[in-house]
């Protein structure tokens, strides 16, 4: 497994390699276009024009729901480094666009490399809590489907899933075997930060994700179409939170919308008020997504380094300090 992973890891750095995965990624995004299309189209585009969002709720919680990943980190590093919200708060948005619109991890790296300007911190104490902050994300994130799936999984198993009993079968494998090789991954990982602080850190993440990547966008969705079962949501938010989670998975907005759309049966009354919610809200992401990418190449460019860390801050803050 190790000699598996060492010769994969070693062809993608080649030029070949990478030549190989970038065909991959842009051969998968096409198909992962000419679905959504073919989708689409059998739903009508004429419909989902005339039922995009059109309540202002919808836009306010979409701003509520942009930046709580942002915000929450900002917190986090303020909490471990002294690292302050104002000065750390773009990055971390720029962090969020490479992420979602580039490669998963190359977010991580940038804000890596803008930390590090700093000199207060070593580049292990950086690449150690940015380690463990992600470890905590997911364990947040699977814990929370989980609980999602057991207080609502009979219910969307038996009204809203297509009639395949082996694609429940495969899709149930695929993802024991994917929480399997995450946890043999981490398993053994050494955490920077001690453990009450990653426990703490889990649990900020494990609030994130109930009050706002689930609570606010099951209101994003009742806001526009208050009429839909609360099963139907449910569901769409177990489909896309998996698809979020999985790695190396490139333009993972556009195959949450596939995957709701396709694996998904919606009620033909809601069909197509949920594609143009879901495609609305994606074309605000990629909007915004540039125009943060825009200002923080041009705010780069003049400022080489974040503001210093608080003196008192730089010498006790380090990568053990406990939030």
């Amino acid at each position: 497994m190790v000699f598996l992973r060492a010769r994969v890891v070693a062809f993608k750095r080649s030029r070949l390699g990478a030549r190989s995965f970038q065909v991959v990624r842009v051969l998968f995004v096409l198909a992962v276009l000419a679905w959504l299309g073919y989708r689409l189209s059998s739903i009508g585009w004429q419909e989902v024009w005339v039922s995009r969002p059109r309540t202002p709720w919808f836009y306010v919680t979409w701003v509520g729901l942009y930046l709580q990943l942002p915000l929450v980190e900002a917190l986090i590093f303020r909490s471990v480094w002294g690292l302050p919200i104002r000065e750390s708060l773009l990055p971390l948005l720029h962090k969020r666009t490479l992420n979602q619109d580039v490669v998963s991890g190359l977010g991580e790296a940038s804000f890596f490399m803008w930390v590090r300007r700093d000199g207060s911190l070593s580049d292990g104490e950086i690449a150690g809590t940015l380690k463990d902050n992600l470890i905590a994300s997911s364990l947040a994130s699977w814990t929370s489907i989980v609980l999602l799936f057991l207080l609502t999984g009979p219910l969307l198993l038996t009204t809203l899933l297509a009639d395949s009993g082996p694609l429940y079968v495969v899709g149930g494998g695929l993802l024991t075997i994917l929480v399997i090789v995450l946890g043999m991954h981490f398993r053994r990982r050494i955490l920077t930060l001690e453990p009450r602080t990653v426990l703490t850190v889990t649990l900020v993440h494990f609030g994130r994700f109930v009050l706002f990547v689930y609570l606010l966008q099951v209101i994003q969705w009742w806001v526009v179409e208050p009429d839909a079962p609360l099963r139907l949501w449910a569901a769409m938010l177990v489909v896309a939170t998996v698809v979020s989670r999985v790695p190396f998975i490139p333009a993972k907005d556009l195959v949450g919308i596939g995957a709701i759309l396709g694996v998904l049966v919606l009620p033909e009354a809601f069909e197509a008020t949920i594609a143009a919610m879901l495609l609305m809200r994606t074309v605000l992401d990629k909007v915004t997504n540039l125009v943060v990418a825009v200002i923080h190449f041009a705010l780069d460019r003049g400022s080489r380094s974040p503001a210093s860390l608080p003196a008192d801050d730089a010498m006790t803050t380090r990568s053990r300090a406990t939030p």
